[in-house]
Formats: structure tokens, C-alpha cells, sequence
């Protein structure tokens, strides 16, 4: 039987012996408790978010500007991803080729290539914005 079961049966025998006051008592608790079995559902549906996030930050390599994901025994590689959004909010953004030798990250607009580079201004524009300003 689960807390909210037990305190459940309480309720029903409680107001079967009529006593308005411990009836009452006995609903406030319920009430409680499943306020709390909500509070602890959600803390450790952050903490599995957490332990996720930690797990990816182990798991992952700066290479060439960008961050890069092993995949299955490190034969091959998942990314780029944006070291940017990475480093500043562990948010693991893919990033998008742009004129074959640039890449840029759709939600902050970074662009960049494996060398560092930008490329000339007015050359590329991607996210609404030119490249190089």
C-alpha cells in the first residue's frame, strides 16, 4: 500500500466513527501528502535531467572549435554541436553547415568554421543576419 492509500483508509475509518474535526485533520494531511508525492515526482524527474546532463558533459569532446559526441565504442562521432550554447548553458545544439565549410548554430547564431574563422562579411547570410558583421 502507498502513503496516499493509507491515508485513504484513515479518511474512511475516521469518518465512520463520526468525528468531524479528526475527519477534517485527516483531509488536510491527504492533501499534504499529495503535495509532497508531487514535490518528489518532479524533484526526481530533475535529478534524472541532471545525472543525464552530467552523463552527456562526461561523454563529450572539444575537437576543432566544436564539441563532438562518440558514439558506440568511439568509432564514429555525433555533431558538430555548438560550444557556445554548450559552455554557457549545457543546452547540446546541433549545428548546420553553411557554404560547405561553416557552420552555425540556430539558436544563438554563432557561426564559425573547424579553423576558427569567420567567414568575409556580407558572403554568407544565414539566420536572418549577415555573416562576418
Amino acid at each position: 500500500m502507498s502513503v496516499i492509500d493509507d491515508v485513504k483508509s484513515i479518511a474512511k475509518i475516521v469518518q465512520q466513527i463520526d468525528n468531524v474535526d479528526l475527519y477534517q485533520k485527516i483531509l488536510d494531511l491527504q492533501s499534504e501528502v499529495m503535495e509532497l508525492c508531487d514535490e518528489n515526482a518532479a524533484l526526481k524527474a530533475q535529478v534524472k535531467h541532471l545525472s543525464e546532463k552530467f552523463g552527456l558533459k562526461e561523454s563529450l569532446v572539444f575537437e576543432k572549435n566544436f564539441y563532438w559526441l562518440p558514439e558506440q565504442g568511439g568509432e564514429s562521432k555525433s555533431g558538430p554541436f555548438c560550444s557556445s550554447c554548450w559552455d554557457s548553458q549545457m543546452n547540446l545544439i546541433r549545428l548546420v553547415t553553411v557554404q560547405g565549410k561553416y557552420y552555425g548554430c540556430p539558436t544563438c547564431g554563432r557561426i564559425m568554421s573547424e579553423e576558427g574563422s569567420l567567414p568575409e562579411p556580407r558572403t554568407v547570410a544565414i539566420f536572418g543576419q549577415n555573416l562576418g558583421k
